[in-house]
């Protein structure tokens, strides 16, 4: 009795641990994982460094609605994204920030009211549902929208969400607008912070920004639609 008990336990134990190896490896690996691990895709054109770095932001209320998106891998590094928060339980993302498998959508991670994520968990909210645009297209990156259901709503008093326009007046693309988030120090893209950045960047859709400073990373072969696309940054 027990040599049939010791055959059927050994291939299930064997299971416990070759099934969180191949969950491992079978993950696909996203251009950013955690400051250590970060890379970037190579444009083969310099980059304007004072953009590159930006500004330390110290307090999270100046972005109270700035989310960390990633996987919730134990580690609290797994950061690849960042989003808003619209409303008490909803974050808009990138369409490219998702998997194409549920099951790892099903793992990812998102936490507000923090600046330095490698200091601070502050608010951690688990995802639990998930929708991309249904016209998102990965090759020329229209679209490129998506929103995440948490799991509990998010108290005011630790961020607030972004307000929305009610339509009643038109954005302007042009002028200079401040973008904030975690990302690179350097042109080569390999030292990365975990501390928020912020920083002010010419945006367009049309013009200077897209035919000069903002066409450093735009090549005509990106099918650049100004209707519905912008440019910023140098």
């Amino acid at each position: 009795m027990f040599r049939v008990v010791l055959a059927l336990a050994l291939p299930w134990c064997a299971s416990c641990i070759i099934m969180p190896v191949l969950s491992r490896r079978l993950r696909p690996e996203r251009k950013v994982y955690g400051p250590e691990h970060r890379r970037c895709r190579s444009t083969g054109k310099r980059m304007n460094t004072s953009i590159i770095g930006g500004t330390l932001v110290e307090d999270p209320k100046e972005f109270p609605f700035l989310a960390w998106v990633g996987d919730n891998d134990g580690t609290m590094m797994g950061q690849f994204c960042g989003g808003s928060l619209i409303s008490d339980r909803v974050v808009l993302t990138a369409g490219h920030c998702l998997y194409n498998t549920d099951v790892f959508n099903s793992n990812l991670m998102v936490r507000l009211g923090l600046t330095d994520y490698a200091r601070s968990d502050g608010l951690v909210r688990e995802v639990v549902n998930w929708k991309r645009h249904p016209g998102y297209d990965q090759t020329w990156i229209q679209n490129d929208v998506a929103l995440l259901l948490l799991n509990e709503s998010v108290p005011a008093k630790l961020a607030r969400p972004v307000p929305l326009s009610d339509g009643s007046k038109s954005f302007e693309h042009s002028g200079q607008k401040t973008v904030a988030g975690w990302g690179s120090m350097d042109e080569e893209c390999s030292r990365y912070d975990a501390r928020l950045r912020k920083s002010d960047v010419p945006f367009g859709t049309d013009g200077p920004e897209c035919s000069s400073a903002g066409s450093k990373v735009i090549t005509p072969a990106d099918k650049f639609d100004w209707k519905s696309q912008c440019c910023a940054g140098e």
